[in-house]
């Protein structure tokens, strides 16, 4: 059997191997605490459930939907993110109904992207998106972060992106894994870079409830100049701990969207329609679970911060937003994969190595503060210093 060559592109999911591993631990009876998965330990919304399962039950909601997905849930987005942005969006025709946030990143590759074009993704950045370039025919090209400098975006790595012919640019913030909230001046610096050939703009604002110490989500299509080249991605999984309805949603100009849709109807018909009501009420009536969530997202970030700033052999930057530290692990000597490796297998302690994310996260870990109560959080540190001792007394 012949296999396609773009997927030489491609790699499996790392966090979901890690999550999959670990469940085969527990199963197995070790007492294994993951910090590798994004997966918020929130339950839904009990009014979102509610309707959700009124929908299911009513029978009203079990066939397919409009293919662009509900006029309601499309109104509710586009509310949602005036709230958030101040940018406005015609639901009938800029905004799209996804299956979760990675649909609708796919989606906006497949119609913007021809074979070998040249692709600017964060690096280090989600593992999706060279996967997903990749499989759209792309090329991906890092641009790089200051890990000096708080993991601020280098300007210049765009810049020479751009001057080498890329026309797609992918931006996350606040971004996984930096926790990096990119700024206004960044942003314009990015819109004056990219307006001089045209370029469009993806940005994943999938974490913008979560920032922190007075640091603010801006979309970089609030940026004067930038709307209608920019395409806004997100989800209701991380902010409303629906990760199980997989509802997504983008949103940008009309004739990207259409082009979307083409796909879109080929590939999926539509997003799950009981789950899209669900939706609406989250978007609409949840606002607090976004508080609160920040929040609880807050205090753990401060344990972790105050704990690893006392063990040895381990750097980081604090997040300014979304759920992640990102530390390096200096005078080691291993890998990310390495050192992953023996957390999880001395210290039962899932983490997800940096290579995930690119060459950028070569001999660093992400720790994800999602799914970790505040209250487990001392026997997590305890464990990573346990880990990081035996690893020293080992080369000592």
């Amino acid at each position: 059997m012949k296999y396609s060559r773009r997927l030489e592109g491609v790699d499996y999911s790392a966090t979901i191997d890690i999550s999959d591993r670990v469940k085969r631990m527990k199963a197995a009876g070790r007492d294994v605490i993951s910090m590798a998965a994004a997966r918020p330990d929130f339950d839904a919304p009990a009014a979102v459930r509610r309707a959700t399962s009124e929908a299911v039950l009513g029978g009203a909601y079990s066939g397919y939907s409009e293919s662009r997905g509900l006029l309601e849930l499309r109104e509710a987005v586009s509310e949602h993110l005036y709230r958030w942005s101040g940018v406005e969006y015609d639901p009938e025709s800029e905004v799209l109904i996804t299956v979760g946030q990675r649909e609708g990143l796919s989606l906006a590759l497949g119609a913007l992207v021809d074979p070998g074009d040249p692709v600017l993704v964060p690096d280090p950045g989600w593992l999706t998106y060279r996967s997903t370039v990749a499989l759209a025919g792309g090329r991906p090209v890092s641009f790089g972060f200051c890990a000096e400098d708080d993991y601020r975006p280098r300007v210049g790595d765009l810049r020479r992106g751009i001057e080498g012919g890329a026309r797609v640019t992918i931006i996350n913030t606040p971004a996984n894994p930096t926790g990096t909230v990119f700024s206004r001046s960044e942003l314009e610096s990015i819109r004056d870079l990219t307006e001089q050939c045209g370029a469009t703009v993806i940005t994943d604002e999938i974490y913008a409830p979560f920032t922190y110490d007075g640091h603010r989500h801006i979309s970089p299509a609030a940026i004067e100049g930038m709307r209608d080249r920019t395409l806004v991605t997100g989800a209701v999984s991380k902010a409303w701990a629906m990760t199980g309805w997989r509802v997504g949603f983008a949103a940008g100009p009309s004739g990207l969207i259409d082009r979307m849709l083409m796909i879109h109807q080929h590939l999926v018909s539509c997003a799950c329609t009981f789950a899209q009501k669900g939706a609406v009420v989250a978007l609409r009536e949840e606002h607090d679970t976004l508080s609160s969530m920040a929040r609880s997202y807050l205090a753990r970030r401060d344990i972790l911060a105050e704990g690893m700033a006392s063990l040895r052999g381990i750097e980081f930057n604090v997040p300014r937003g979304a759920c992640f530290f990102f530390p390096a692990f200096p005078g080691i000597g291993m890998t990310g994969r390495e050192l992953a490796t023996r957390f999880l297998e001395d210290g039962d302690l899932a983490l997800t190595p940096g290579e995930a994310f690119g060459p950028g996260g070569a001999n660093r870990l992400r720790i994800s503060f999602a799914s970790t109560p505040e209250e487990m959080l001392p026997e997590v540190l305890r464990r990573m210093g346990a880990v990081l001792e035996g690893i020293r007394d080992g080369r000592d």
